[in-house]
């Protein structure tokens, strides 16, 4: 069985070619989400221009308009951000298959042996016998690893519009720095499965 052949094609679909009745389903989920998102972000916004108002008031200072513009530029530009969030997280998805690819051109095809072929001697079969186990656990693995990558990445998906909020503002907005790190954590196990199923087949 050559089991690279598969993996490389379910990896190089991306989240709607994987299973299109859940993507489509998590995209609902994230319309639903976006307005939670935005009422978020309206709130902040609220909250940041109540503390510069209360900041000029105490300071005895006229209120400067360029930095209630600036303000509310950052928000836009956040509420921008939390409309398009399932575009942002293809797009981080799409970098990682476009390295698969690049990845896979340079490899080629792994073949992982799954047949048991008997060997001369005792020693010699049950070697065979335990290479053949091995390579039968390792696809195994290698596919719950691919279904779990992307359960994560759906769920990702779907709660992207509230996480993505707290970009604007400071103290929260390592939340959302961490929550695309960690998208594209699973984006990129793609390239290590690959590279794994490459050193399986290579050390077999």
């Amino acid at each position: 069985m050559n089991l690279s052949d598969e993996l490389i094609k379910q990896l190089e679909q991306g989240m709607y070619g994987y299973n299109p009745v859940v993507y489509d389903l998590m995209g609902k989920v994230s319309q639903s989400l976006t307005v939670v998102g935005v009422g978020l972000a309206v709130f902040f916004f609220w909250f940041d221009f109540e503390v510069q108002a209360r900041a000029f008031e105490e300071a005895g200072t006229t209120p400067d308009a360029m930095s209630y513009s600036k303000l509310a530029m950052k928000y836009v530009m956040t509420i921008i951000v939390i409309m398009n969030s399932g575009m942002i997280l293809n797009f981080i998805l799409w970098i990682a298959i476009q390295i698969i690819k690049w990845e896979t051109s340079i490899i080629g095809s792994a073949k992982i042996d799954t047949n048991f072929e008997s060997a001369s001697g005792i020693w010699g079969k049950i070697i065979s016998m335990f290479a053949g186990i091995s390579s039968i656990i390792a696809q195994m693995i290698i596919k719950v690893l691919i279904l779990l990558r992307f359960i994560q990445m759906y769920l990702f998906r779907g709660i992207a519009p509230v996480i993505l909020a707290f970009f604007a503002q400071k103290d929260l907005r390592g939340n959302a720095i961490q929550f695309l790190k960690r998208f594209g954590g699973y984006a990129f196990q793609g390239v290590v499965i690959i590279l794994t199923v490459a050193i399986l087949a290579a050390l077999q």
